[in-house]
């Protein structure tokens, strides 16, 4: 078929879903592909005087390394033949300019005598064992040319006519026969020589329309014995529909079978290419069944029966061209090419340019193909990325697991049998559109792309970009979960990577142990929960019933500690189950969680797939401070209260005060992170800040505190990070009959550019430090409030780079210089001076921004906890400590300080909590 065309055209479509299967792809050939590059030929070229174009049907010929392709050229421009192709694919790669006609040899159609003008329409090529080529034409059917199947040698000289039945050819009145230039287009010899199968583009003048937009053709395919040249059976294969609508009314719009491969006497690759004027070429490669279709050779017209009552080619779409960024031109030729380096063999696509340069090129498009089977561990491989991504293949079969939710179309299924290698998983996520067709327990098997999704934080998701899939069977007992901890599999205790994810290790690495059950069913036992139940509805245990863990805290958390990230966390997801529990910190389930083990935004999680067992809840007493103020002793607290705003409602403001009362025993002063302004979030210019303070002092009166007074300074709109619009800043509550505020806050050094942010060093702008000179009886103390630059920009603990990078890192360790800076400054007027250094700093002990306070003469309070307490907040299961409180020399000697840390809100589920920081 030659269609014209505006010129190669970029399109889009959306994958096939189901498609209309009626026969089962069970025990067929598995085909893998994987796209090695595009070659077009040079405009204007000729061989021995002939325009190199209309190249239509390919074959190769490994004798002498060459493809012949047939043109599709009348014998108007020069007598019909075929050009002989090299085509360089060394290195498994096609590359640009890597295609090189050698030769043209004219087709005779009778001895010593070429087709005359008008008198062919050459479509299709394949080679025999013999040695001979056999050539399809369309024929002419205007001028009452019936199409053909012949047989030559490679001179070109006539060997033999293949007869074709009589429906095929063209009547007066146009009431049967092949339609004019929707002939016999595809062509293929099988392997074993026996057959050579040809196919209509469309059905039939009797068979059936052709294809429209919404409406399918139904053409047939032939199969004839090679030997004998007679007709064998023939079946019918359902053409696709035209893909897209034109752009102008009435404009041209074709679809339709161009060319086959067979891959054994049953099985074959179809390729089927749709035009529309204005919306350019769409092409797909579907995987083509003939085993169970019903013969219909002795039906010279499909409309004499019912088409329901037959079986049709089984077809899966294999390959939807459009995920190339390639510009695909009029691609009809298809063939098998020689073996490459590494086995596979190569697929030659090429394009008909119908000699309409510049508008269209002829095009040489080259795959690498195995036939070998696929199981869903070869595409998992031992690695965290596949060996196989980007290359399409099917079928991959399994059983649906679990179905994906949210905006993703998809499920997860996984491989009965599986494979020995614990290393390589045997379950994959797909992504299908229509997947509301399957439902857990169903045996499908998928044609698709292999696909790294990209969760943008972190490691990607080996994924199953679906093309089509087929269900077998329903109510298939599901894979028996792995199960994880002692007596099941044991993974690592305290390593997430050593070594920079050179090697896969998964007895060793964390990260690699949970990537080699990506997608798979796991199951924990007795499993203490390490982190508390989040606003969305997740919560973080620790497998092996937390036996191996290193490090506990009093609640039964795990504490993050220099070489320990407690890779034996897991992140519980239950959100498909409906409502989570209220777990906190301490709290064990004591039966069973399944589930499909997944990972996203920067860590793995299991997807609970089942209802959760019984959450056996911890005892606690309700923590209180035993640190109470008297005529001698001052109290100061930091309390990150966690973008506080008006909008966040009463009972927010009075659980606040409720444990700045009862539990801390109202602070004589308490410097407060995270404030935002009167509007909160909505971005409207405000940055008043007085209805939050006041809401919380009223609250904490209400409570029974003291009648505290405030003092702040304002940011500018914008400048210091947060929450948009929130316009985050610190701040102080003070008990004015405890103490004086001797003079006006000010700011550590805003415009530094570890404060007021500087791009070129990736400094975001920050909170600014808010220092204030308190007096106790008679006393002066300096305080110094702080909420350091957030770790949000980090590299996850369980991310593509080892070790993870901390990006922040740099910048609170300049704003802790700063900060240093300012009190070296104070203690060198006056070495005897009283400050406190406190606050989020947003990092832990061991870091480097600590390390710079305490060069300044600090010393850190925490260090005088017990490392079992020596936490104030959670995130993903790991408590740590982030908030701290520092002291000069004089302050540590002369008041010997005490501190407490305030367990009330890291371990508590979310609603159950007023923070999610610990006050200090």
């Amino acid at each position: 078929m030659s269609r014209p065309m505006a010129g190669p055209i970029r399109f889009s479509i959306a994958l096939a879903g189901l498609l209309v299967s009626s026969a089962s792809f069970s025990s067929q050939v598995s085909t893998r592909l994987e796209f090695i590059g595009q070659s077009n030929l040079r405009p204007g070229l000729q061989v021995k005087g002939r325009a190199v174009g209309g190249l239509s049907g390919i074959t190769y010929d490994p004798t002498a390394a060459a493809f012949y392709v047939v043109s599709d050229e009348p014998s108007l421009r020069f007598p019909a033949s075929f050009f002989v192709l090299k085509i360089d694919l060394e290195g498994g790669r096609l590359k640009d300019g890597g295609v090189r006609v050698t030769d043209v040899v004219t087709l005779l159609d009778k001895p010593g005598q070429p087709f005359e003008a008008r008198g062919v329409d050459l479509e299709g090529a394949a080679l025999t064992a013999d040695g001979t080529l056999i050539v399809s034409s369309e024929g002419q059917i205007a001028r009452r040319i019936p199409p053909f199947l012949r047989e030559f040698e490679l001179d070109g000289q006539p060997v033999r006519t293949f007869k074709l039945p009589d429906r095929y050819l063209p009547q007066p009145g146009g009431s049967r026969g092949v339609r004019n230039n929707l002939g016999l287009e595809a062509l293929t010899v099988t392997p074993d020589n026996r057959y050579a199968i040809v196919a209509t583009e469309n059905a039939l003048i009797q068979d059936g329309p052709e294809s429209e937009l919404g409406s399918r053709s139904p053409s047939r395919i032939a199969r004839f014995d090679l030997r004998s040249g007679s007709l064998v059976d023939e079946f019918v294969y359902w053409a696709e529909p035209v893909a897209s609508p034109a752009a102008v009314a009435g404009g041209l719009e074709v679809a339709g079978l161009v060319e086959l491969i067979a891959l054994d006497e049953s099985h074959l690759l179809s390729l089927e290419r749709s035009f529309s004027i204005g919306s350019g070429n769409t092409i797909r490669l579907f995987f083509v069944s003939l085993r169970g279709a019903t013969d219909i050779s002795h039906h010279d017209s499909l409309s004499e029966i019912d088409l329901e009552s037959i079986r049709p080619a089984a077809k899966q779409l294999l390959v939807d061209l459009s995920d190339l960024d390639v510009d695909l031109d009029n691609l009809e030729g298809m063939a098998f090419g020689p073996v490459l380096g590494d086995g596979r063999r190569a697929l030659i696509l090429v394009s008909d340019d119908n000699f309409n340069y510049p508008l269209q090129v002829s095009q040489i498009v080259a795959f690498a193909v195995s036939t070998e089977p696929t199981t869903i561990a070869h595409v998992q491989g031992a690695g965290h990325v596949s060996p196989l991504e980007g290359q399409w293949l099917g079928p991959l079969s399994g059983v649906v697991t679990a179905l994906q939710g949210g905006k993703e179309a998809g499920f997860w299924m996984q491989d009965s049998e599986g494979d020995v290698d614990a290393a390589t998983s045997d379950a994959i996520q797909v992504l299908a559109d229509h997947a509301e067709e399957v439902a857990v327990g169903d045996r499908v098997q998928v044609w698709g792309r292999v696909a790294e999704e990209d969760n943008r934080y972190g490691l990607t998701v080996t994924a199953l970009q679906a093309s089509s899939f087929e269900i077998l069977g329903n109510g298939v007992d599901l894979p028996a979960a792995v199960w994880i901890g002692h007596g099941g599999r044991r993974l690592p205790d305290s390593v997430v990577d050593d070594d920079g994810l050179r090697w896969f290790e998964p007895e060793y690495d964390g990260i690699d142990f949970w990537e080699s059950l990506e997608g798979m069913r796991v199951e924990i036992r007795g499993a203490p929960v390490v982190g508390p139940t989040t606003r969305s509805g997740d919560l973080v245990v620790v497998v092996d019933s937390g036996l191996a863990t290193s490090e506990r805290s009093t609640a039964g958390g795990v504490l993050l500690r220099p070489g320990d990230a407690n890779p034996e966390r897991l992140i519980v997801d239950s959100y498909r189950l409906g409502r989570a529990p209220r777990a906190a910190v301490g709290d064990r389930f004591e039966g069973s969680i399944t589930g499909i083990l997944d990972y996203r935004f920067g860590a793995f999680r299991l997807l609970a797939t089942q209802a959760l067992p019984e959450l056996n809840k911890r005892p606690g007493a309700i923590a209180r401070s035993t640190l109470t103020g008297g005529k001698g002793s001052l109290t100061i607290a930091t309390y990150n209260v966690e973008n506080l705003d008006p909008s966040d409602g009463g009972e927010r403001f009075r659980r606040l005060a409720t444990g700045i009362v009862d539990q801390l025993g109202s602070p004589d002063i308490l410097a407060l992170q995270e404030v935002q302004d009167n509007s909160g979030a909505e971005d409207d210019g405000v940055v008043e800040a007085d209805e939050t303070f006041e809401g919380l002092i009223e609250a904490i009166h209400e409570a029974g505190g003291p009648a505290y007074e405030y003092c702040q300074i304002d940011p500018e709109d914008g400048a210091d990070g947060g929450q948009p619009g929130g316009n985050i800043r610190v701040g102080y509550l003070f008990n004015p009959e405890r103490v004086e505020l001797s003079s006006s806050p000010g700011l550590v050094e805003p415009a530094h550019p570890a404060f007021q942010g500087d791009e070129t060093r990736g400094f975001e702008p920050a909170r600014k430090s808010l220092a204030v000179e308190f007096e106790f009886r008679g006393k002066k103390l300096f305080v110094v409030n702080n909420h350091l630059k957030s770790k949000r920009g980090d590299d996850p603990l369980f991310g593509p780079r080892q070790p993870p990078f901390r990006a922040t890192e740099d910048q609170r360790s300049q704003q802790a210089a700063v900060i240093a800076g300012f009190v070296d400054n104070l203690l060198r007027v006056d070495p005897t001076s009283r400050v406190i250094v406190l606050g989020d700093l947003n990092d832990h002990e061991f870091r480097s921004p600590l390390r710079i306070l305490e060069a300044a003469g600090l010393v850190n309070l925490m260090s005088l906890l017990p490392e079992v307490e020596r936490y104030s907040f959670n995130y993903r299961g790991n408590s740590q400590l982030l908030d701290h409180v520092m002291v000069s020399r004089s302050v540590y000697e002369e008041a010997e300080p005490e501190v407490e840390i305030l367990h009330i809100n890291a371990d508590a589920a979310f609603d159950d909590r007023a923070s999610d920081h610990d006050p200090v």
